[in-house]
């Protein structure tokens, strides 16, 4: 869908697809989709119906009003096959505020010809749209960029919580809601821009400051996970994981490099236990006594990344780092030692923002991997095709 309309308006047209109204509202909620809060140049399409909800007939109203309280005033496309209903539906559900600038369609082309429109204006992002401009508008930490849910709980409750599920799918699948909920401290808001140039080229992408963690400010708990579940959780926030050429960029650019700190024997089954999971984090909090979460952090957990090797050992894990703050590292990319299933307490899930810029022009990243001439910006291994992998 998206290669179609982007080859049939001739102009970079990128679609953030979302399976239902949970995890579109939750993208919007992640840092990476408050960039695109009330942007001229981001549209919210939907169905009025999706049978795969529990409340089907009224989704697309749901959506709208969730993204609305969310702070998003973005247009609105609602697409249904009984104009009539829905627009009842719509008044209905929201209030006057809520309902502006919602458009309800049943032709395609309506959409299309507001592209058009749109794009005919000729945008050019490198001058409207800057890295520090949309960094600017992100609210700072004491800001929280969107509302946690009530359900809130900190990483020590969440930890407890889980103490006694083992290395199972259960676990997985509760570590995952908790960032589908939304549960993240809210300095993990905040992206950080890298910068890399070679020759004439600079290319920014946005990174989490800490590896993906669930509770708050003052009481967070890293999370490790198979790379499965965290490709479900960058799916959900528009994101990706890193290459090894990133994960060393962005220990590069760390602002607090950590020395690793194994938890050491056994070298067992252990390793992967909840246990050993949170007296990992434990020495790793010692090491941030008196710093202010919110800065680059790196050198702490090893990078679970996506590699040209997955494409020979698709059901394995790729993992790479630990970084002394020499240099050297105690992990060289390895995808061979590990099945996907694979995850113990020295794993960290570090996301990287889909949406990056390369002289000043939007682009998404999968895009970039393959591209001859820019991967090498992001890849040591040569360009790649990584949109299958972890599925």
């Amino acid at each position: 869908m998206e290669y179609a309309a982007a080859k049939e308006l001739n102009k970079n047209v990128h679609f953030i697809p979302k399976s239902s109204t949970e995890n579109a509202l939750s993208f919007l909620r992640s840092p990476f989709g408050q960039i695109l809060k009330n942007r001229n140049t981001f549209r919210i399409v939907t169905d009025m119906h999706r049978s795969n909800e529990q409340s089907p007939n009224n989704a697309g109203s749901r959506l709208i009003k969730g993204l609305r309280q969310l702070g998003f005033q973005n247009s609105c496309f609602v697409f249904t096959m009984q104009r009539g209903i829905c627009n009842e539906i719509l008044k209905n559900e929201l209030n006057d505020q809520e309902h502006q600038n919602v458009m309800v369609s049943t032709d395609t082309n309506d959409l299309r010809n507001d592209l058009v429109t749109l794009l005919d204006q000729d945008i050019d992002f490198s001058k409207s749209i800057t890295s520090r401009q949309v960094l600017s508008e992100i609210p700072q930490t004491n800001t929280p960029v969107f509302t946690i849910p009530t359900r809130t709980i900190s990483g020590t409750e969440f930890g407890n919580s889980i103490m006694n599920v083992g290395p199972t799918q259960t676990r997985e699948d509760l570590i995952f809601a908790q960032f589908q909920a939304g549960n993240i401290p809210d300095f993990m808001r905040n992206a950080i821009p890298i910068t890399v140039t070679a020759g004439n080229d600079t290319l920014i992408y946005w990174v989490l400051p800490d590896v993906l963690c669930i509770g708050t400010d003052k009481d967070y708990l890293r999370t490790p996970m198979n790379p499965l579940t965290a490709k479900k959780v960058a799916d959900l926030y528009s994101a990706i994981l890193p290459t090894r050429k990133m994960a060393h960029q962005v220990w590069q650019a760390a602002t607090i490099k950590l020395n690793p700190n194994p938890n050491g024997a056994p070298y067992d089954a252990t390793m992967m236990s909840t246990e050993r999971m949170i007296f990992h984090n434990n020495k790793i909090q010692a090491a941030l006594t008196n710093k202010i979460p919110g800065e680059l952090i790196s050198g702490h957990k090893k990078d679970v990344v996506i590699s040209v090797g997955l494409l020979t050992k698709p059901q394995n894990v790729a993992i790479v780092g630990w970084w002394y703050p020499s240099g050297q590292m105690i992990q060289p990319l390895n995808y061979a030692s590990h099945d996907r299933f694979y995850k113990d307490y020295s794993h960290g899930i570090r996301l990287i923002n889909r949406m990056v810029t390369i002289n000043g022009q939007w682009y998404d990243i999968y895009d970039v991997l393959q591209h001859k001439t820019f991967a090498s910006l992001i890849s040591d291994e040569g360009s790649f095709n990584a949109t299958q992998m972890y599925t």
